[in-house]
């Protein structure tokens, strides 16, 4: 029964076109530890979750919600460079992402929380000192 259902799913995922991914918590963890974007969740000392906006959903597309996350870094981070190459100076760095989720409508996954993004603050221009 459960293998005539995968069957049935990868055959839809063939014929629409799409590619078989393996999106399980082994793979994020595994690609995520390489990922700049990333690499402060990794052995982040302390993770602090800001107030959660949920928009509902429409008959088009599921519910969608946003949250944001202060990440302070580890100390072991804070002593060495991505790379690992070790750093001159201790500097313990605190980056406020912004995540993006988007629930699902459709089976296999219906009623599933997907994040769509996580975003560097830091990095868009609305964080941005606009006075200088």
């Amino acid at each position: 029964q459960r293998s005539s259902s995968r069957r049935v799913w990868v055959r839809r995922l063939i014929m629409v076109g799409r590619q078989v991914e393996n999106r399980g918590v082994e793979t994020f963890v595994e690609r995520g530890q390489v990922s700049p974007k990333l690499q402060p969740f990794f052995g982040a000392a302390k993770i602090e979750f800001g107030p959660l906006t949920e928009i509902a959903g429409t008959p088009t597309r599921g519910a969608l919600a946003s949250i944001s996350l202060r990440v302070r870094s580890s100390p072991l981070t804070a002593t060495r460079h991505p790379s690992g190459l070790p750093k001159d100076g201790l500097s313990l760095t605190e980056t406020v992402f912004a995540v993006r989720l988007e629930q699902q409508r459709r089976p296999p996954m219906s009623g599933t929380w997907l994040i769509t993004d996580v975003i560097d603050t830091a990095s868009i221009g609305s964080n941005r000192d606009l006075s200088a």
